[in-house]
C-alpha cells in the first residue's frame, strides 16, 4: 500500500469509525459543536449539523476530516507566503526512505560465498542456481528467483534474509533526492539552497552520504557565518562600553567572551549556539530600568545572530560536524535521516488557528466560533505559521501587508478545489475563511468568493 493509498485508508477510516457514545452537544446562538472528538460517519451527526461545524475541543484537531483533506490537495498555497506547500505524504515518505532493498543475485552471491562450504546439498543447489542466473543476469533482483525456487523446494530463512539489505548511506542521498525533487520549488529559501548543493555533490561518480555533504559545506560557509557571528558580539560589545556600567557591564561582557573564544577556532572545544547566546543576555537582570532598557535592546542585537531558518551558513553548522583539535571529526553528528526530515520540515502544510490559540485563554473575549472548529482553522507553512505566533491578524497584516494578496489566492485555490470535487462537504468553507479573516483584521483584509463575482 502507497502512502498516498494510506493517507485515503485513514482519511475514509475517520469518516466511518463508529464511536460508542454519541458525545454531548452544547448549543448557543451562532453555532452548534460537539466536546469531544467525532470520529463516526457523517450521516450520524445530528439533525442540522455539518462536519465543518463540528468542533475538537479537547480533542485532536489535526485529525479532522476536512484538515486530512486539505492537507491531501497538491501545490495548496500558503495561506501567508503563498509558496505551494509540501504535502504531508511527502514526511511519511522521507520516514520510510530508509527501509531495506533488494540485494541483485551478484550481491546475494557475494554475501553468501563465506559460508558455502557449511550448506547442506539443497542450500548448495539453491546457491548454484542463483549463481548461474548471476552469470546472465548480474543485476537482476534475487527475490524474484528465490520465490520461484521455494514453489519447488524449501529456500532456508537465512538466504531470504540475504535477499534484502539495508540502504548504503549514499543510496539513502539519491532516494532523498528522488523523493524530495518534485516538490524543490515549494522548499523555503535556505533549504532550496541547500538542496541544489546535495545534488551538485551527488550528480558526480563519488556519491557522499548527506553527512559528508555537510561536513563539506561547513568548510566552505564557516568563516562568513564566523563573521557575521563576530559582527553581532561586537554590536553588543559597543553598546555594553558606552551604556552600562559595573557588574551589568561584566556580565555582558564575560557572556561575549565566552561566545568569541567558541568562535575563535571552529576546530576548538564546545560549540557557539544561538539560542544559548540570547537565552544567557536575556538571564540578566538588574534593578536599574535604564540599565535594563538596555539589556532589552541587547537581546535584539543578539537576536539577529544568523539562524537555520534564515541562513545557510547557520543551518550548515548546525546540522554538520566540527573538527576537533585532531582534525578528525566529532562523535556528535546529526543523522541522515535528521538532516533529511529539516530539508521539508518548515513547508509542510501546518494547522494555523486564524484567531490565535492564546486569545481563547483570556475569559474577557467572547468567541462566536470555538477555538479549534474548521471555521477557525487553516493551511500554512510551519514557518509562516511558527512566524505569525500568537500575533493578532491585525498586526500581522501591519507587519506584512502582502499577506492580504496571498490570503486571496488560498481562497481561490480551495474554491476551485472545491468546485473540481476534491474536497466534498466542504463547500462552506471558504466563506467560512472570508468570515474569520475580514472579522480578525477588522476589515483590513477584504477576500472575494467566485460567489461575490
Amino acid at each position: 500500500m502507497n502512502i498516498s493509498a494510506v493517507q485515503n485508508y485513514n482519511i475514509a477510516a475517520l469518516q466511518l469509525k463508529q464511536q460508542a457514545q454519541t458525545p454531548k452537544v452544547q448549543q448557543n446562538k451562532t453555532f452548534a459543536y460537539v466536546t469531544s472528538p467525532i470520529e463516526r460517519p457523517f450521516a450520524t451527526y445530528p439533525a442540522g449539523y455539518v462536519p465543518y461545524q463540528i468542533n475538537f475541543e479537547g480533542g485532536d484537531y489535526q485529525k479532522l476530516p476536512q484538515i486530512l483533506k486539505l492537507k491531501s490537495l497538491k501545490n495548496l498555497p500558503c495561506i501567508y507566503c503563498g509558496t505551494k506547500m509540501i504535502p504531508s505524504s511527502v514526511y511519511y515518505d522521507l520516514q520510510f526512505a530508509n527501509n531495506k532493498v533488494g540485494r541483485t543475485v551478484t550481491e546475494f552471491i557475494n554475501a553468501i560465498k563465506p559460508s558455502v562450504l557449511s550448506l547442506d546439498d539443497a542450500g548448495k543447489n539453491i546457491y548454484k542456481t542463483i549463481e548461474n542466473i548471476a552469470k546472465e543476469k548480474p543485476d537482476a533482483k534475487v527475490g524474484t528467483y528465490l520465490d520461484k525456487i521455494a514453489e519447488k523446494t524449501e529456500v532456508p530463512n537465512f538466504m531470504k534474509k540475504l535477499a534484502e539489505r539495508d540502504l548504503t548511506t549514499k543510496e539513502y542521498t539519491q532516494r532523498i533526492i528522488e523523493i524530495i525533487s518534485p516538490y524543490e520549488e515549494g522548499l523555503m529559501p535556505v533549504e532550496k539552497a541547500l538542496f541544489k548543493e546535495i545534488k551538485i555533490a551527488n550528480a558526480g561518480e563519488t556519491k557522499k552520504s548527506l553527512q559528508d555533504i555537510m561536513n563539506d559545506l561547513r568548510g566552505l560557509t564557516i568563516d562568513i557565518l564566523n563573521k557575521k557571528q563576530n559582527k553581532v558580539i561586537a554590536d553588543i560589545e559597543t553598546t555594553a562600553h558606552q551604556e552600562l556600567r559595573g557588574a551589568t557591564k561584566g556580565k555582558v561582557l564575560d557572556i561575549t567572551r565566552r561566545a568569541k573564544e567558541l568562535l575563535k577556532d571552529d576546530a576548538s572545544s564546545g560549540q557557539f549556539k544561538r539560542k544559548d547566546f540570547i537565552k544567557d543576555i536575556k538571564r540578566i537582570k538588574t534593578s536599574n530600568t535604564r540599565e535594563q532598557n538596555v539589556i532589552n535592546n541587547l537581546v535584539k542585537i543578539a537576536e539577529q545572530t544568523p539562524n537555520s531558518e534564515q541562513d545557510l551558513g547557520a543551518f550548515v553548522a548546525k546540522y554538520s560536524c566540527k573538527l576537533n583539535k585532531n582534525s578528525s571529526l566529532e562523535a556528535k553528528q546529526r543523522s541522515n535521516e535528521e538532516i533529511a526530515q529539516r530539508l521539508i520540515n518548515p513547508s509542510i502544510a501546518s494547522v494555523e488557528h486564524i484567531r490565535p490559540q492564546e486569545t481563547y485563554k483570556n475569559i474577557r473575549i467572547t468567541h462566536t466560533v470555538p477555538k479549534d472548529n474548521i471555521a477557525n482553522l487553516s493551511l500554512a507553512h510551519r514557518s509562516c505559521n511558527s512566524e505569525r505566533d500568537n500575533l493578532s491578524l491585525a498586526q500581522y497584516i501591519h507587519q506584512k501587508p502582502e499577506v492580504k494578496s496571498f490570503i486571496q489566492k488560498h481562497v481561490d485555490f480551495v474554491s476551485d478545489a472545491i468546485k473540481k470535487g476534491e474536497l466534498t462537504g466542504m463547500d462552506d468553507y471558504p466563506q467560512q475563511l472570508k468570515t474569520a479573516y475580514e472579522e480578525g483584521s477588522h476589515g483590513a483584509i477584504k477576500i472575494t468568493l467566485p460567489s461575490d463575482k
